[in-house]
């Protein structure tokens, strides 16, 4: 599906120069196959069109700072719970997939809280018009990951996995029970997908790590051969291996 690479006012958020990320992305796409840097656009703006937005969030689904606070306010319409409706939407479906936890690297795709107008009218609620959200995990709390070497690429591969998964029932009418509440939700097509860099701010990763691990070709190729040996999955291990020092 297509995919906008946005960069977003990250607030007090610590984080790299937006326009080195930018640059990054840029150059990062040039080195796909040309049929395949056609799903990508690098957009600047506040106020983007999509399908899915994607949340560089925490394990714990707590969204009330830097880029993660910015889709709590943009998300809040009408909940009781004011700023911390999409934190408790998230948790609430963590909950229920996840025992609460989401570890990096991980993904999970919920619709947006019914307050947010999720139908795509893109009114105050949902100025995004999206109809659901990822939320990937890139560190357990805010915290420097950039030991974590390949972080962003299992992150991408868990989002793509996911993307995947929704899309394949999007015509389904499925009921998901938490804890505390039970929705039932008629999924929409995902085509457009909307993201920021991952563990670039708080996480300290480099802008450069962070576009490669994103543009990276194998998911979109196939994925890892049938019946894989070392031999067959020798180049994918060297090219993740190439971004690892940047």
């Amino acid at each position: 599906c297509p995919t906008s690479l946005a960069r977003a006012d990250s607030g007090s958020t610590p984080s790299i120069r937006e326009e080195s990320l930018v640059k990054a992305w840029m150059q990062a796409i040039t080195t796909l196959p040309s049929n395949l840097q056609t799903h990508f656009t690098v957009l600047e703006g506040t106020l983007l069109r999509c399908d899915c937005v994607v949340s560089p969030a925490n394990s714990f689904g707590i969204m009330d700072d830097g880029y993660d606070l910015a889709l709590s306010l943009a998300f809040r319409g009408r909940g009781a719970d004011g700023t911390n409706t999409l934190s408790r939407h998230v948790q609430r479906a963590l909950g229920a997939r996840w025992h609460g936890y989401l570890h990096p690297g991980s993904c999970l795709i919920t619709s947006l809280p019914s307050a947010s107008d999720v139908e795509g009218g893109g009114g105050d609620g949902n100025p995004f018009g999206a109809s659901c959200i990822a939320v990937l995990s890139t560190m357990r709390y805010p915290v420097d990951v950039r030991w974590h070497l390949d972080l962003v690429y299992n992150a991408v591969w868990s989002l793509l996995v996911e993307l995947e998964r929704w899309n394949a029932v999007r015509n389904s009418t499925s009921t998901h029970d938490g804890p505390k509440t039970k929705t039932k939700t008629t999924r929409r097509t995902i085509e457009r997908v909307l993201m920021t860099g991952l563990g670039t701010g708080y996480g300290k990763v480099s802008a450069a790590r962070c576009a490669q691990q994103m543009i990276l070709k194998h998911f979109a190729q196939g994925g890892v051969p049938e019946d894989a040996e070392w031999a067959n999955v020798d180049s994918l291990i060297k090219e993740v291996n190439a971004t690892l020092e940047l």
